[in-house]
């Protein structure tokens, strides 16, 4: 069973509460990304280089331009994967 208190401890492999910290620099790495968490779950970042208007307003808000993802530790053969993105208007 998993234990709580071993949930973000270090081990000897660099994984820091069940993610492999390496993996994550190498996804933020193919991405052109940067690490936003490591512990507990991976979530790496990248700003996109876009015109973003909102309401005829030019935004650079980060919420308008990231393109991230995050991946949760294997258990059992299983990660949870998720990936989130703005979509343009006239895309």
């Amino acid at each position: 069973m998993d234990n709580p208190r071993n949930r973000n401890k270090d081990d000897r492999h660099g994984n820091v509460g069940g993610v492999n910290t390496s993996t994550c620099r190498q996804l933020a790495d193919i991405i052109g990304g940067m690490v936003i968490a490591a512990t507990p779950v991976c979530v790496v970042q990248r700003l996109r280089n876009i015109n973003a208007t909102n309401l005829g307003r030019r935004t650079r808000s980060p919420l308008a331009l990231p393109f991230a993802l995050s991946f949760e530790d294997n258990r059992n053969g299983n990660t949870l994967n998720l990936g989130e993105t703005v979509i343009l208007q006239k895309k």
